[in-house]
């Protein structure tokens, strides 16, 4: 059976001779009204059926204003062409060739100047198949191109609106794309090579989308809504794939899964996914938002949870004023297996750039609102690390993890305890926690080696940089509420490029004004390979205090706790196993040197300097004294007490086993110094009231001095063996 119904009034002895219709089975009508109509049918076998319904009406067009044109060729068996135009200045043409069994073509256009061009070839996939577009508006145009053997491909373009765009190829497999646009100049873009699914959907004006899937099993979701969402620029060549400069989200491998939603003004987002199973998330609102992923392995996941960018840190209202250089920024790049990164933004200026290159590494930022000139960079360069970072109110970081794989198997922390417990979370490598909520606060963190971790927690205008090389180091700094100007360097080291076992321990809690600390720790792996190094506690309360603890060698102790405006101390340590404590209350300095021989002009290392002792007390008496330490050799012990102001200890000793302890107890300017150069030698120096002076100098072995001396004005000298 063949049937043929055509209806018109312009040009129905054209279509005669142009459409024959002569395959068993097969159907098409054709209903034209008004001038200037054309319409072809070209069916070859069995089972086709085309249906035409055209309506123009006004004068008469072509050369080439044409109004109305349709042409609809099928070739094979069940394929369904239908075009539906109402307007002046449509045309539409679809093509069914290749035994296109099942295929399917909808065309519905209305009003002017829209175009619709569907080319099929291949076998349907059952139900629904085919290319579906409606139209409805003017200058809308719409091309869909389905490659050879793309069977059961599906492609759906619904534009409403005024000069929308779109253009879909599709080419081997069972490919899906949907396009829906609503509503001014919108354009995308979509090419598909597999069976891959993209569905974008766009609101309202000059939004632009340009998807490239290269695989199979891919799926790639664009929702924009508002004025100038941009995900890539298409070029408007429709019978061609755009060229890669102008793609927004390419994928190639297979089962890569991009989703972008973005709300608002002005904002774009590019994603770049060559592997497997990599999944990107981009959620914007907000004027000024740009968010770009890049992801080359396996497995891989970024989230862009949210970015609102409007100069009032919300989007609302739209029409609330902005500055184009206020932006909220996110930039992942992801190379490697199992990485993650998650992005939260809130305000503006905001920048977050994520980079991630190994395996299993995993990166959260989260700058909330009230940010202003927020940025948070994180690379890291290995595997398995753990980098966390929040920040408000102007803050700014910077983390870098590097080093190699960690063989030792991953290792508890609850970003706290020192040395590190078996309690809390299990890190696999090197963790950095940095917390601020504070404006104008800074942190500068570099670690190389394996399992370094690092916390930080600072408020106020404080600024901390830690750097630590090896293994097993561990920095906690927390610079607390009110510390405005605070300051805190932490630089803990092993030898060997970052492979030794440093195992260095730094604590730095600071609270006050002007608050400065610096602390530098190597170990020297010298007493096996998970053998406790060195360890540096530090506390500071009140303005102006400062502290410097150098420590270059193994398992020595710095106890620092300083509180009182003005307050100094230092501790260096060189050698094996020397502890410092330097408990400062009043407005006090205090030095320590251990590991080191000073004859009070030249400061000098001692080789083979170890377990020494050295206990500083400056309690609330003890205003603008000063307490200095000099301890080289091996077994010695330095305690020195002051509640005396204006008040002044030195010990220096060197040798074996010698024992000193100042106790300057109340008064005025007392001085007290104590130089012991030999062996297992021991003195005391107690001193209360004004201007007491004490010198003791013990130059040979096993001697004991004892000076006790109360009152005004006393002077006391000791020398016990030849100079």
């Amino acid at each position: 059976m063949m049937k043929s119904i055509l209806f018109g009034s312009a040009s129905v002895a054209a279509l005669l001779a142009a459409g024959p219709a002569l395959a068993q089975t097969n159907t098409s009508t054709v209903d034209q009204q008004g001038a200037a109509t054309v319409a072809t049918v070209t069916q070859t076998g069995s089972g086709n059926t085309s249906d035409v319904d055209q309506d123009g009406t006004g004068t008469g067009a072509f050369n080439n204003g044409d109004k109305l044109r349709a042409t609809s060729t099928q070739a094979g068996a069940d394929g369904y062409s239908k075009i539906d135009q109402t307007g002046n200045r449509n045309t539409a043409t679809v093509t069914q060739t290749a035994t296109a069994d099942g295929m399917r073509s909808e065309i519905e256009q209305s009003n002017n100047r829209n175009t619709a061009t569907v080319n099929q070839s291949g076998l349907g996939g059952g139900a629904g198949t085919g290319s579906f577009i409606t139209q409805s508006g003017t200058r809308g145009q719409a091309v869909v191109i389905q490659g050879a053997a793309t069977d059961g491909a599906v492609s759906r373009v619904t534009q409403t609106g005024n000069d929308q765009r779109a253009s879909v190829i599709q080419t081997a497999g069972a490919a899906d794309s949907t396009i829906l646009q609503s509503g001014g100049a919108q354009n995308a873009s979509v090419f598909q090579d597999g069976s891959s699914f993209s569905t974008i959907t766009q609101s309202n004006r000059f939004n632009e989308a340009s998807i490239r899937q290269d695989g199979e099993g891919n799926t790639s979701d664009v929702t924009q809504t508002g004025v100038n969402g941009a995900v890539g620029d298409p070029d408007n060549n429709y019978t061609s794939a755009d060229p890669i400069a102008r793609v927004g989200v390419e994928q190639y491998g297979d089962d890569n899964d991009s989703d972008i939603v973005q709300s608002g003004d002005n904002t774009m987002a590019d994603v770049l996914q060559t592997g497997h199973r990599n999944s990107s998330t981009i959620s914007q609102q907000g004027d000024f938002s740009n968010a770009a992923v890049i992801q080359t392995g396996d497995d891989n996941t970024a989230n862009v949870v949210r970015q609102t960018a409007d100069g009032a840190g919300n989007s609302v209202p739209p029409s609330s004023s902005v500055a184009p250089g206020d932006n909220a920024d996110a930039f992942i790049t992801q190379t490697g297996n199992l990485n993650e990164a998650f992005v939260t933004q809130d305000a503006v200026p905001n920048t977050a750039t994520v980079f991630q290159q190994g395996e299993s590494n995993y990166s959260t930022t989260n700058q909330t609102g009230g940010s202003a000139g927020a940025t948070a960079t994180t690379n890291q360069l290995s595997s398995d690390n753990f980098s966390a970072i929040t920040q408000s109110a102007g803050a700014s970081a910077l983390v870098t993890q590097q080093g190699g794989a960690n063989p030792l198997g991953s290792r508890n922390w609850d970003g706290d305890a020192l040395p590190p417990s078996s309690t809390g979370t299990a890190y696999d490598n090197n963790v950095s926690l940095v917390t601020q909520t504070a404006d104008g606060a800074d942190v500068v963190l570099t670690q190389t080696g394996t399992l370094n971790r690092s916390s930080v927690e600072q408020n106020d205008a404080a600024s901390a940089n830690v750097v630590q090389t090896g293994v097993y180091n561990t920095s906690v700094v927390n610079q607390l509420l009110g510390s405005a100007g605070s300051q805190a360097n932490v630089t803990q080291l092993g030898g060997d490029g970052g492979t030794d076992y440093a195992r260095n321990a730094s604590r730095v809690i600071q609270s006050g004004a002007g608050a400065i600390a610096n602390v530098d720790q190597e170990g020297n792996n010298l007493s096996g390979t998970y053998a406790p190094s060195n360890t540096s506690l530090l506390t500071q309360a009140g303005a102006g205090v400062e502290a410097d603890i150098d420590q270059f060698g193994d398992e020595n102790v710095s106890d620092v706790d300083q509180s009182g405006a003005g307050a100094y101390a230092q501790v260096d340590q060189v050698g094996l196993r020397h502890t410092a404590v330097v408990e400062p209350v009043a407005d006090a300095s205090s030095r320590v040197f251990q590991g080191w021989s000073s004859d009070g002009t030249v400061t000098s290392p001692v080789a083979g300097s170890a377990d020494n002792l050295a206990t500083v007390q400056q309690l609330s008496g003890a205003i603008n004294s000063r307490s200095d330490v000099f301890q080289g050799g091996t077994f010695n012990t330095a305690l020195t007490v002051q509640d005396a102001a204006n008040s002044l200890s030195v010990v220096r000793q060197n040798g074996f086993d010698n024992y000193s302890k100042v106790d300057q107890q109340s008064g005025d300017n007392l001085t007290a110094r104590v130089t012991q150069y030999a062996d297992d030698n021991e003195s005391l120096v107690t001193q209360s009231g004004a201007n007491n002076t004490a010198t003791v100098s013990q130059y040979s072995n096993g001697n004991d001095s004892f000076v006790t001396q109360s009152g005004s004005g006393n002077t006391a000298t000791v020398t016990q063996g030849t100079p």
